[in-house]
């Protein structure tokens, strides 16, 4: 993360930096490096889809915040992206989804 975010500081004025930001935070998920994702991501992305991802990052690491941002998903009025799946099923398999 530490690299990443020294890119992203020097190239921030390019379409570079969101990109490499988009990738990483795509690797973190896939490799279940939650820590590094938070790490990078310091507020929630603006994706739909890379937002579960981030919200799936505060849920593995029992940040108190991940409830509050389950429900927002779950309000927010869009339907969820198939990214989504994950987390929610995560979710239900743990019984920390509300009916």
């Amino acid at each position: 993360p530490a690299q990443i975010s020294t890119f992203r500081e020097r190239y921030r004025d390019t379409p570079l930096a969101d990109l490499l930001l988009t990738q990483a935070t795509l690797v973190y998920a896939r490799e279940q490096r939650w820590a590094d994702l938070l790490q990078l991501n310091q507020t929630p992305p603006e994706s739909l889809a890379l937002r579960c991802d981030y919200v799936m990052a505060l849920v593995k690491t029992a940040d108190k915040q991940a409830q509050p941002m389950v429900a927002a998903l779950l309000q927010q009025g869009e339907p969820l992206p198939d990214d989504c799946k994950t987390l929610f099923g995560y979710l239900a398999s743990q019984k920390q989804l509300e009916h």
